[in-house]
């Protein structure tokens, strides 16, 4: 029942956004944050099909139950970089900002092969070697917003929305690292979808208000 909310909650946003625009002047957002949604969208669908197949199998996986499960270590790790991404292109647009979206790509990139190729770790050491990335990945998220303190970027609707999943992400990872012992992943249904569902609520009244942009300002009804 959550896994139906939280998608029809990310289709609602992905077509509000991406399709409509600002329902006053029908400005749509920056294709990164478009594409960010999207990711949202198939990264629901993903996970939700992996636990489903990788309930009661034997572990260590083997055989296509290990290649579910890699994917969705990719999934899992490469929300929060993709959510990081976004934030240094949305936010910072300087050559700092260039390195720091390929060091980003780098530890998503470099994390994923790391974990295939030393599949399985030892128990108990998988939790906190993915709360470690995802870590790193919203730290670097919350750099970007540091840099564009005062901006008008930071206030902008963009600005906005990605700043509020990043502050979503750092709950969560705060809440499974520390307080769970890495439970955002064993927990994902009560820890995770549950708050998701407020965030994925705020974001669709961001973009169902008027964008405020000249555009939006100057717009003159018929």
């Amino acid at each position: 029942m959550i896994f139906v909310v939280l998608f029809g909650l990310e289709v609602a946003l992905l077509v509000l956004s991406g399709l409509v625009g600002c329902r006053v002047c029908g400005q749509r957002p920056r294709r990164a944050v478009i594409l960010l949604f999207g990711l949202a969208l198939v990264d629901e669908v993903v996970i939700e099909l992996v636990h489903r197949r990788l309930a009661g199998a034997p572990r260590p996986f083997r055989g296509v139950d290990r290649v579910a499960y890699h994917l969705e270590t990719c999934f899992v790790l490469g929300w929060p970089s993709a959510l990081a991404l976004c934030g240094w292109h949305t936010f910072d647009g300087s050559r700092l900002g260039g390195w720091m979206r390929r060091g980003i790509i780098g530890l998503w990139l470099g994390s994923v092969v790391g974990l295939i190729v030393l599949f399985p770790l030892p128990r108990g050491h998988t939790a906190p070697a993915l709360a470690a990335v995802v870590g790193l990945a919203v730290g670097a998220g919350l750099f970007s917003i540091a840099r564009a303190w005062k901006s008008v970027r930071l206030t902008s609707r963009e600005g906005e929305g990605v700043g509020t999943l990043l502050a979503a992400e750092l709950a969560l990872w705060i809440l499974g690292a520390w307080g769970q012992g890495a439970g955002v992943f064993t927990l994902w249904d009560e820890l995770a979808r549950m708050p998701y569902i407020l965030v994925w609520l705020i974001l669709l009244e961001f973009y169902w208000r008027p964008c405020g942009g000249e555009s939006c300002a100057s717009f003159k009804s018929p």
